[in-house]
């Protein structure tokens, strides 16, 4: 089989913006992340492919999660992929835990059918002029044609770890959302809604609202790491080439796992090598990945992209989104 780095030809050069946690507050002087300027990023390329927000975009606050929503349809990224997570459904309809906080999501914002996907094609503006697509994924899989002829498959789940049984989009301790059979974890269920995320290689990107387990993982709560553990075996199983997440502000960070030869191990400890990634830019701007080349099964990278830093005045969005260049297959329905 040829080497990733060899292959990188017949493949369409993709760059990704991941960012997590705005959280509303497009007020500068509120600590925001938007004044109409591109307050906190300083002007990021226009050159983004795809952008990825990994959820609690908004405050549970109907016209500020507008107003935020608007903020980041200006952000660069033709094809703009969301999710919602649990600060994302207006807090006059969160209350008792909507059966389908989706579709409850969906109705307060007034999204139309093109910015709503349960699965399915999501197939970009072709026209050159035309505005950029803005797209909220519910759990499942997802295949993305982006305007720059790549393909790829796109896992999403807005659901993360959670006791508080009111919030939506959370599930308990004791369920598995991601995995079925031998793969669940010693005293957990399978929750039946849930679609597993399928096993190596058909997901590119998985998009979760948390982190897995064990590895971004400094924040503890009364001696537990708030990781998901059944959220970690997936990973291992799905060998994606990149998993992005939010929700742990004080665990922000890149790493790139180098996974073993054996497709039966689980969890990190079936990785062979990790890799903490640094920034060829470092600066004032956005926070570019140097990622060495590897392929989809052989490595994957991981990044939390939550802008929201902990302990801070106003839990001000003081962190920069994270940009990396990735390849992708070539869409031939389009290039033939």
């Amino acid at each position: 089989m040829p080497s990733y780095e060899n292959d990188t030809a017949e493949k369409v050069k993709t760059r990704v913006m991941v960012l997590s946690d705005t959280n509303g507050g497009t007020r500068a002087d509120a600590g925001g992340f938007w004044d109409g300027n591109f307050h906190m990023f300083d002007a990021p390329p226009r050159d983004i492919d795809l952008l990825i927000h990994c959820g609690n975009f908004g405050n549970g606050e109907p016209e500020d999660m507008k107003a935020t929503l608007q903020a980041i349809s200006q952000l660069p990224g033709r094809m703009k992929l969301i999710i919602p997570g649990s600060d994302d459904v207006p807090i006059e309809s969160s209350f008792g835990r909507p059966i389908d906080p989706f579709n409850t999501f969906a109705e307060a914002l007034k999204l139309e059918d093109k910015q709503k996907s349960r699965g399915g094609d999501i197939v970009a503006n072709d026209k050159p002029d035309g505005p950029d697509d803005l797209v909220f994924l519910d759990e499942g899989m997802h295949t993305v044609k982006l305007r720059n002829g790549a393909i790829l498959s796109v896992y999403a789940s807005p659901y993360s770890l959670g006791e508080d049984r009111l919030k939506p989009f959370t599930y308990s301790s004791d369920v598995d959302r991601f995995n079925l059979g031998k793969d669940i974890p010693w005293g957990k269920w399978h929750s039946g809604e849930a679609m597993a995320i399928p096993t190596s290689p058909l997901v590119d990107i998985l998009v979760t609202r948390g982190p897995p387990f064990g590895l971004f993982d400094p924040v503890r709560q009364r001696g537990v790491d708030k990781g998901c553990k059944s959220l970690e075996i997936a990973v291992s199983r799905a060998r994606p080439l990149l998993h992005c997440f939010g929700d742990k502000h004080d665990a922000v960070g890149t790493w790139q796992i180098f996974w073993s030869e054996d497709h039966r191990a689980r969890g990190f400890e079936s990785c062979s090598k990790m890799l903490k990634l640094g920034n060829k830019y470092p600066a004032e701007t956005s926070q570019y990945l140097n990622v060495p080349l590897k392929g989809k099964g052989i490595s994957t990278v991981l990044v939390n992209g939550t802008i929201r830093r902990p302990g801070s005045r106003n839990s001000q969005r003081t962190h920069r989104p994270w940009i990396s260049d990735f390849f992708f297959e070539k869409d031939l329905s389009r290039h033939g």
